[in-house]
């Protein structure tokens, strides 16, 4: 269990600990206490664990009451904008750049050594391999980030940031965001998906949980609800991954 000695304090308005549990890399340890010592929180009966080579996600290390708050991330250290291209070029000042003043933090240095393509940057062996899968148009993100929203060609640093924001970004209340802790919970729905997201603009994101979690039990996040047609296609659209996973971790 890590302790960040001196800087944590209890916040009674949501009766969490905070204390991080992580079971996995130092960089991924150095995030959640750096989001913690900012003033966010991390519920103490979860833990971010290394389920296989390179796929982390968060797991209930006992049970967890419905309605539980699992995270609470400050504005202050998301990356938001009006829309997913405004964020995508945030992303890449504070992200991937880190050309501004407050740009090097543990969340910049978390996401560097994540591999953000998305199928139209693959080798063309793991093209070959998702050709007839639907939808087929695998550049889409790629065109409209060049002729939609810089209207120029971008950047290597502008394409990893709108890889990036493809990937991980999630949305609410009138804002597109990427945010650290937000995006290590796995996507998966139907009776999976055990949170609900809340967003707050210029206060926090916060994670709650939907139900009871049973200790033992991953805790996912959904990128899509299960009543939507084509659920599968229109997840392959944004963040098609070799991976068992959404890519968030």
């Amino acid at each position: 269990m890590l302790r960040h000695a001196g800087v944590l304090r209890v916040v009674a308005a949501f009766a969490l600990a905070l204390v991080a549990r992580v079971s996995g890399d130092a960089e991924t340890r150095a995030l959640v206490d750096h989001v913690v010592a900012e003033g966010g929180a991390f519920h103490a009966s979860q833990e971010v664990k290394l389920l296989g080579p390179g796929y982390r996600g968060i797991v209930a290390t006992s049970h967890i009451e419905d309605g539980s708050i699992l995270a609470r991330i400050p504005w202050a250290l998301i990356v938001a904008g009006d829309d997913t291209c405004t964020c995508a070029k945030l992303a890449s000042k504070r992200l991937v750049e880190r050309t501004e003043a407050d740009a090097d933090t543990p969340y910049a240095s978390h996401l560097a050594g994540y591999d953000a393509r998305l199928p139209c940057a693959w080798p063309e062996s793991a093209k070959a391999a998702i050709a007839d899968l639907p939808p087929r148009d695998w550049d889409r993100h790629a065109q409209w980030f060049e002729r939609g929203c810089l209207m120029r060609p971008p950047t290597n640093a502008e394409t990893r940031a709108m890889y990036l924001t493809v990937a991980r970004a999630g949305g609410g209340k009138g804002v597109i965001f990427l945010a650290p802790i937000y995006d290590l919970y796995n996507h998966r729905n139907g009776r999976y998906h055990n949170t609900h997201i809340e967003v707050r603009p210029h206060d926090a994101v916060i994670v709650k949980a939907s139900r009871a979690i049973r200790a033992g039990e991953e805790i996912y996040n959904s990128c899509g609800g299960a009543a939507r047609k084509a659920l599968v296609p229109r997840l392959c659209r944004v963040a098609a991954t070799p991976r068992p996973r959404r890519g968030y971790s």
